[in-house]
């Protein structure tokens, strides 16, 4: 108690002295508290968890991070400084495994828990977020709107508002660390995370230059994507905001807010066919049979309608109720559902496809941008040399890297040319540095250069003579600025004589030359040696002859035209003349810095790492690299065989038998029959159990008991008798009364609300009146009011407890950032 205390005491005095420096109140205080039971860790199945922040006043994203979990495990405390005006806070917390086939960060979504939570203004709170190893199961993220998956099964995601801290609680251990500057740290926030070589309104996410004002994968900034939200069929990005085009069958965004998707079913009496529209009248009932909902007075069941709770569906193409009541077909990211046959399908959408053959993560890839899947599971952009690759639009583009340029037109070769010291392409393709009179050109930095001969001099200081002193001329023998005087002056090797020492021959005007060496009277006085491209010359046993510049090849034998071969990217002569790149198998060869190399053509690639045999494996048909290298199809597998098809490895099951369980690892592990799963009619001695087809032989199903029964109340003609009756426990008894339709009871089976808040409950008959009776405990901290009027928080029990004596209570905590294992820094100041 002593440590506490002192912990508090310590917490108290950092909060009250920042309170003083602020000439404002302070803004709301939250800990938000992470646990889990999953295993977690490198190499365990929790490897990190990515927080995001939502305005639920807007809707818009103002703050994503990753927690990386290194030596330090959750539990874990992060401190958020709210400075919103709405006192609502949005938080989705997402539990993350590493996946380095696609995403950019290295990691894929498992599944997200979300709290959404109300909070006194001015002071301090904690919110709890459980990652549960149940989630991992998508059946179980099937909760209904308002509730969340948790530890105790579908838990209410509004908090209601959070306590104030007691003093005798104590905060939690944690790390805290000096508060940013706000103006920063909005500027972190909104900054994009990446930066390179992208044209004007483009931004680097993940090695693709994108339109954060269009892009939905990167709305905004990068990884801020619309694709993936709840119950939308296709979303698009618009002026850096995600905007949901179109909703699922059934599903509607009634509050205008689209980072939590389609949230409303419009298959209910409160908003059916549309949002707001409700069905009115004693029985209300929303018939989703038909292509838009509308109320009815009942359901036509001869027609092939089903009545599930108070709306009338086709269980053939109903989402919520594929194939039986309340089978909700499950939501995946950047996937469309669909219900057809009773059966649960759908389709990626589009630019999305599912690479992995994970069901659970959905189509985790954008291939209109993935660079390692452009336009395709596997299609993997081909590096060139010296480009940035990125994906844009489902095509692979490529942008030179600083100092480089592609000068000779070939993509294959990529930027081939540097342009910091090619003299033929100095700074840009196509500018030629030329040198005039006894000079030389030379490229430096991307700047031309034209340093002097040997024996030459720029006198006059003009670049359209050149250099056009000689360093043996008696005006500047040596320097421009040594005059040799005298009535003979003479000039020797840079030296003012009276006459000529041998082996100097004097050329006129007291010039002494050696002609066995000199490029301005070589052999001969006034035999000056050509100056040719990409070259010096010079004379040797007073013949005229050349040296090549550095990168550049008199690979045609022919003087006139100098060195006329940039052997740094041609591929004939790479590095040396009729140095050729050999050819490669499937691949297209290139000379880069003088260097051999090839880039291997679309659909192929080598995976053996042999360059001998160019690029062996074919990426659309090999069953040991499909796609990518190294993605190995199964061949044979039960009941069929599984191969690559177009770079996709597709399961191709024996006659008479399906895969319907989407798992390739088993092959095809199901008898066929078309008309599995859907419900039929229960024969007359049974009326109160639940039957569907199922297989007794291949493509021969038959109407068969499921083990489930009706739902207790639903009204039911009793075996023998015929008399009016009800459902009960799979059984069909007499009903006392029979005021009409259904037993007298038309809302039997239907949610309602006990009075004791904790508990759900379910309409169920009494004397032929519907009376609430409760059935199962709701979820701990599930909201309710306690006897005195104030906030209670339900213990799973069914009681509702004071949250202070239950220990549930939040706590206040100090302002600033939190540090967490390898790098789970979080601090923020929001706004609405």
């Amino acid at each position: 108690m002593a440590r506490r205390s002192t912990k508090l005491a310590l917490w108290m005095v950092a909060l009250f002295a920042w309170a003083l420096g602020s000439c404002k109140p302070p803004p709301p205080q939250i800990m938000l508290r992470i646990e889990t039971d999953i295993p977690q860790g490198l190499g365990q199945v929790l490897e990190a968890v990515s927080i995001e922040l939502i305005n639920p006043q807007t809707g818009t994203r103002f703050h994503q991070s990753q927690v990386v979990i290194g030596e330090r495990r959750l539990p874990g405390d992060f401190a958020i400084s709210w400075n919103g005006r709405y006192p609502i806070l949005d938080v989705r917390v997402t539990a993350q495994q590493r996946d380095a086939l696609d995403r950019d960060d290295g990691f894929r979504d498992l599944f997200t828990v979300r709290a959404v939570a109300t909070f006194p203004r001015e002071d301090a709170v904690v919110l709890w977020v459980y990652l549960a190893n149940r989630c991992l199961l998508a059946q179980n993220r099937n909760c209904p709107q308002g509730f969340t998956c948790g530890r105790a099964g579908c838990e209410p995601e509004t908090r209601g508002e959070l306590r104030s801290v007691r003093e005798d609680a104590g905060p939690p251990e944690v790390s805290v660390v000096s508060t940013l500057d706000a103006a920063a740290m909005d500027a972190s926030i909104d900054a994009p995370s990446e930066a390179g070589p992208c044209a004007a309104g483009l931004i680097l996410c993940g090695g693709s230059c994108v339109d954060p004002t269009s892009n939905p994968s990167h709305c905004g900034g990068c990884g801020r994507g619309c694709t993936g939200l709840a119950g939308v069929a296709t979303a698009s990005c618009t002026a850096s905001q995600c905007r949901i085009d179109q909703c699922e069958q059934g599903l509607g965004n009634c509050d205008g807010e689209a980072a939590n998707g389609c949230e409303t079913s419009l298959n209910g009496v409160m908003n059916c066919g549309a949002c707001g529209a409700r069905c009115s009248g004693a029985t209300p009932i929303c018939n989703a049979a038909g292509r838009t909902a509308m109320c009815s007075s009942g359901c036509n069941t001869a027609g092939g309608e089903t009545r599930c709770g108070m709306t009338c569906v086709d269980v053939q193409t109903s989402l919520q109720h594929c194939g039986r009541c309340d089978n909700m077909c499950p939501d995946r990211p950047n996937f469309t559902r669909a219900c057809t046959g009773g059966m649960c399908g759908g389709t990626c959408s589009t630019g999305f496809r599912d690479c992995d053959m994970v069901e659970s993560n959905g189509c985790e890839v954008d291939t209109t941008s993935s660079v390692a899947h452009c336009g395709g599971c596997g299609m993997a952009c081909p590096s060139r040399p010296n480009t940035a690759v990125s994906c844009s639009g489902s095509a692979c583009t490529y942008a030179c890297l600083a100092g480089f340029a592609d000068c000779d037109g070939n993509a294959a070769n990529g930027c081939e040319t540097n342009t910091q010291s090619n003299t033929n392409n100095c700074g840009m393709c196509g500018r030629r540095c030329l040198a005039q009179a006894n000079q030389s050109a030379t490229c430096m930095g991307g700047v031309c250069a034209f340093p002097c001969l040997p024996g030459f001099l720029n006198c006059d200081g003009a670049a359209a003579n050149g250099c056009e002193a000689s360093t043996s001329a008696p005006t500047s023998c040596g320097s421009c600025a040594n005059v040799c005087s005298g009535a003979t002056p003479n000039c020797t090797a840079g030296v003012c004589t009276g006459t000529c020492a041998a082996p100097a021959t004097e050329c006129g005007m007291g010039m002494c030359v050696d002609t066995m060496t000199s490029t301005e009277h070589c052999g001969a006085c006034g035999n000056t040696c050509p100056t040719v491209a990409n070259a010096t010359p010079m004379c040797s046993a007073s013949r005229c002859s050349f040296t090549c510049s550095t990168g550049f090849g008199d690979c045609n034998a022919a003087p006139a035209d100098g060195c006329e071969t940039d052997t740094t990217s041609d591929a004939l002569h790479c590095g040396r003349c009729a140095n050729a790149c050999p050819p490669r198998a499937n691949a297209t060869e290139f000379c880069s810095g003088g260097g051999c190399s090839f880039s291997c053509n679309s659909g192929f690639e080598n995976c053996n790492a042999n360059s001998a045999d160019g690029c062996e494996a074919d990426l659309t048909t090999s069953n040991t690299n499909c796609g990518m290298c190294g993605i190995r199809c199964a061949g044979a597998v039960a009941n069929g065989s599984s191969s690559c098809v177009s770079g996709t490895c597709e399961l191709v099951c024996d006659s008479g038998w399906e895969d319907l369980d989407m798992n390739a690892s088993n092959g095809c592990e199901t008898l066929m029959c078309p008309d599995r799963g859907l419900m039929c009619s229960s024969p007359l001695a049974d009326p109160c159990r639940l039957y569907t087809v199922q297989c007794t032989a291949p493509n021969v199903g038959s109407c068969r008991p499921t083990g489930m029964n009706f739902t207790d109340g639903v009204f039911c003609l009793v075996p023998g008798s015929g008399a009016d009756g009800t459902c009960s426990a799979g059984v069909c008894v007499p009903s006392s009364t029979d005021a009409g339709a259904d037993g007298g009871c038309p809302d039997a089976g239907l949610m309602c609300q006990p009075l004791n808040q904790c508990m759900f409950g379910v309409f169920m008959c009494a004397g032929g009146a519907a009376v609430c009776v409760e059935t199962t405990a709701k979820p701990p901290l599930a909201t309710c009011t306690l006897g005195d009027g104030g906030m209670g928080l339900c213990n799973g029990a069914g009681v509702c407890n004071d949250p202070t004596d239950a220990g549930l209570d939040s706590m206040r905590m100090d302002s600033g950032r939190m540090l967490f294992g390898d790098g789970g820094m979080l601090s923020m100041d929001g706004g609405s």
